[in-house]
This record gives structure tokens, sequence and C-alpha cells, in this order.
């Protein structure tokens, strides 16, 4: 059974099967991403990665240099946000498409085939567009973030998503945007396997 289909029995062997709770998005797959802000640490640890792998094993020094590592990747993973992601109906997407459209407005380009006369029309890439609808879809798909002290904030305006993108590093937001992704594979056999148990049972 695959990541996802077991995240689907999951969700419905909790007793949360309800068709209500389905289309109200409450019942849609989850997904938790680590997301680690202590770059100096992580560079630190490769380092001694590197260091260790020269380093005879049979020697102090080499124990000295997994100690050290150990002691890194306990801070790097006390110091973790968490962040609770969840899968987005595909009508809630196509809403978040026609904002992003209202607000940097879909324009075309003509080509004319100089032989027959006929006029193709080509969507212009707009990156605005396409940056503003990934924002949009982040606020939607993130429900929660927790601390490292265990507090917690419930959801994140636009604007502290467009922030967020633009210094969280790399890793961090590969992960997430991963995450949505495969999220919205779950959701749609989620759906899918609700309306079959649905029909099932009428």
């Amino acid at each position: 059974m695959s990541e996802i289909q077991e995240q689907v029995e999951e969700a419905m062997s909790k007793g949360k099967f309800s068709i209500i709770d389905a289309i109200r998005n409450r019942s849609y797959p989850k997904d938790k991403v680590f997301v680690y802000l202590n770059e100096q640490d992580a560079y630190d640890a490769s380092k001694l990665d590197e260091e260790i792998k020269n380093t005879d094993a049979s020697t102090p020094e080499y124990d000295s240099l997994l100690a050290k590592k150990d002691e890194l990747v306990n801070q790097i993973d006390a110091g973790k946000y968490v962040f609770i992601i969840s899968g987005v109906s595909e009508g809630d997407r196509e809403k978040l498409q026609l904002k992003s459209a209202e607000t940097f407005p879909i324009e075309y380009a003509e080509n004319k085939n100089q032989l027959t006369g006929e006029i193709t029309r080509t969507e212009i890439v707009n990156a605005e567009r396409d940056r503003l609808f990934t924002n949009l879809l982040w606020v939607a798909s993130i429900k929660e973030v927790i601390a490292p002290d265990g507090s917690t904030q419930d959801s994140l305006t636009l604007e502290e998503v467009f922030e967020m993108r633009e210094s969280l590093p790399i890793a961090a937001t590969g992960a997430i945007t991963e995450s949505i992704e495969k999220l919205r594979i779950s959701t749609a056999i989620f759906m899918m396997k609700v309306n079959e148990d649905f029909l099932a049972k009428s």
C-alpha cells in the first residue's frame, strides 16, 4: 500500500468518514513538515560528517567527533518548527487561481500562421500571478505551526507567507511545497474513496 493510500485509510479508520465533513474540508489527509532554521548547526554537522569519514574508527578522536555530531543533531532537532499541512479541494484551488487572475489578469499573445492565416492565442506567463497563487495556496494549506517551545500559531496571513517564502531555507520551502502537492493527490484519492463508500452505503 502506498503512503498516500495509507493516509487515506488512516483518516477513514478513525471514525472520520462523513460525506459532510469531507465536503467541508475537515477530513482531508494531513501531513507534518519539519522545518529547521539553525543553518549554522547544520553546516557544522556536515563538516563533522566529513571529518568522521576521514578518521580511523578505532581512535578516541573518532568517538569524540561522533559525540560532537550527536550533540549538534540534538540541538537541531530541538529547534525544529512543525508545519501541519492539510489537503485542499480542487474547488478551493480553482478559487485561488481565479483570485490570482483577478489581481493579475491573464493576457494572451496572438500568433498568425502565414500559410493558413489561422490565429492562435498563447497564454503569457506571469510570474507575479504564479507567485500570488502559491502564496494563497500556502495560506489555505498550512493549518498550524508549532514552535520549538510548544507554542502554536493556528493560521498564517498572506503577508506572513510572502515573507516566510522569501526568508526560509530552500530545503524548507521545497519540503512544504512537496507536501502540499503530495496531499493534492492524496485528497483526490480520498474524495474518490469517500464517494465510492458513500454510494455503496446509499
